[in-house]
């Protein structure tokens, strides 16, 4: 990670504790106060500016409430301090920041209200609470985090494309915009009946 310092108007390198000569693809960053996080094809890293100490968060297949998947793609604070963390391979994980640990994963089920796509590449959360997930592979999910059910826009016919999350914004009248290789789409959410249960 390169970082430019506006005050100094200089560059530094942030090498997240490993070897300089290994090759880290970093596709998400996320700031948080004094906690950068950092989505890797080799897991999560946290770097804490005030201890400038790095942790790295990977799957642990001995550990059930590990990351699902170590290729990280996308990285999403909501407004309750959760962690939503995107996966390549794996859908999609839960940590609480207060009780530090993952807590839930959800994938691609049989069930019509599960998440659907396992390439999870963009997250945001919307104004009354529901979490937003663009696949590469199955569309557009709406997550109700009190029903903990997915409504996915594939299924519905809402959008024309399987290619879903490369941007994702919330405008002022509660419509979500996505960018997709086919285009920007907007969908309102206030039309929609999210499951409930």
């Amino acid at each position: 990670i390169i970082r430019y310092d506006l005050s100094k108007k200089s560059f530094s390198n942030l090498s997240l504790g490993v070897d300089e000569r290994e090759v880290v693809f970093v596709h998400d960053i996320l700031i948080d106060e004094n906690i950068l996080w950092v989505a890797t094809e080799k897991g999560l890293y946290s770097y804490d500016e005030t201890t400038k100490r790095t942790t790295r968060l990977k799957r642990d297949y001995f550990d059930p409430l590990s990351l699902s998947d170590n290729a990280i793609y996308s990285v999403y604070k909501d407004r309750d301090n959760g962690l939503w963390v995107g996966t390549y391979f794996g859908g999609i994980n839960y940590v609480s920041l207060v009780q530090n640990r993952f807590i839930e994963s959800y994938y691609p089920l049989i069930d019509k209200f599960s998440l659907k796509g396992k390439a999870v590449r963009e997250i945001c959360q919307d104004t009354i609470g529901n979490i937003w997930i663009g696949t590469e592979d199955a569309g557009l999910n709406c997550f109700n985090p009190e029903t903990k059910s997915f409504l996915n826009y594939k299924q519905t016919n809402t959008l024309i494309t399987d290619c879903i999350g490369y941007a994702f914004a919330e405008d002022h009248a509660g419509n979500i915009w996505a960018g997709t290789t086919n285009g920007l789409y907007s969908v309102s959410y206030t039309h929609l009946t999210l499951p409930t249960t």
